[in-house]
């Protein structure tokens, strides 16, 4: 009787450090698999980008995530859905708008004349020197597509 028990304790304890090593086994497989992840945002140290640190580039005008640095770009310009010219713009860094790029083209009431928008229809343009900047107060800019 006392050999029968003794197998039945043998047996018990085989099936509890056989569960115990497979436990070993999937709990660390299972908690490596779930994904462990921070949200951070990025940033870039624009001394990387010069030897000299006196000249240290902006780079705040890239840190959303669809922004495009002021300058000149070539780009399609339309009017009423009908393509006017495809020319060199000269883009200036602006605030508010509706789109992200952070960017206003520079156009001259001349040139907006030329291109067929009639200017009489706004009296405020009339105030402006003859080379100054139309202030767009929002003109939807498509950098990606080179688009006006």
């Amino acid at each position: 009787m006392t050999l029968k028990i003794k197998y039945i304790t043998l047996a018990v304890m085989q099936v509890l450090f056989a569960r115990r090593r497979v436990y070993r086994i999937i709990l660390p497989a299972t908690l490596s698999a779930l994904p462990l992840s921070a949200l951070a945002d990025n940033y870039f140290n624009p001394a990387f980008l010069s030897d000299d640190p006196n000249a240290v580039a902006d780079l705040s005008h890239f840190e959303k995530g669809d922004s495009q640095a002021p300058g000149k770009y070539h780009v399609d310009i339309y009017l009423n859905k009908q393509l006017v010219s495809t020319e060199d713009v000269n883009f200036k860094a602006a605030k508010g708008g509706q789109d992200d790029t952070g960017l206003a083209p520079c156009f001259t009431t001349g040139r907006l004349e030329q291109m067929g928008v009639n200017t009489k229809a706004f009296p405020d343009l009339a105030k402006l020197a003859p080379e100054q900047c139309v202030p767009f107060a929002a003109i939807p800019v498509i950098l990606h597509r080179v688009r006006l």
